[in-house]
């Protein structure tokens, strides 16, 4: 578990710290960058923690009971408690993150969904397996894309 000293720093130099640390994620204007940043700054543990934290809040948001994610993420009720009452009663600083996040995975739904309402047959490939297979696999793809968080 991650442990922070007992020993206290002036609350003037913290916030001053912390506003280092949140201006160095605007920084990373890439996402190899951040990446990059994010694996070199964080242990695998932090990286996993804070990934299902919101993965938790996403579901939650989306309706899913404890149980459901408890089962999904393999976190405990504990924990998904913790991250329902943050986003239920201090959720404002996590609340847009998550719309866009939602947003951005609805897009990616439609794009698909585009890309097969558009995807007009030949008459060669009418009656192509491939074609059926090639069908098939993408509305496949649509719904798991649905499905997800």
């Amino acid at each position: 578990m991650t442990q922070v000293s007992r020993f206290m720093i002036r609350p003037e130099l913290w916030e001053r710290i912390f506003n280092m640390f949140l201006d160095s994620f605007l920084f990373a204007k890439d996402k190899n960058k951040l990446n990059g940043y994010v694996q070199s700054i964080f242990t695998p543990t932090e990286r996993i923690m804070l990934a299902k934290r919101f993965a938790a809040c996403i579901l939650l948001f989306k309706g899913h009971d404890y149980r459901n994610v408890a089962r999904i993420l393999r976190m405990s009720l504990t924990t998904i408690s913790k991250m329902n009452f943050k986003l239920k009663y201090e959720g404002e600083g996590l609340m847009p993150i998550i719309e866009d996040t939602l947003r951005k995975q609805a897009k990616s739904v439609v794009k698909e969904e585009i890309k097969d309402l558009f995807d007009l047959p030949t008459k060669a490939s009418l009656r192509s397996p491939e074609r059926a297979k090639g069908l098939l696999d993408r509305r496949k793809k649509i719904e798991r894309m649905r499905d997800e968080f």
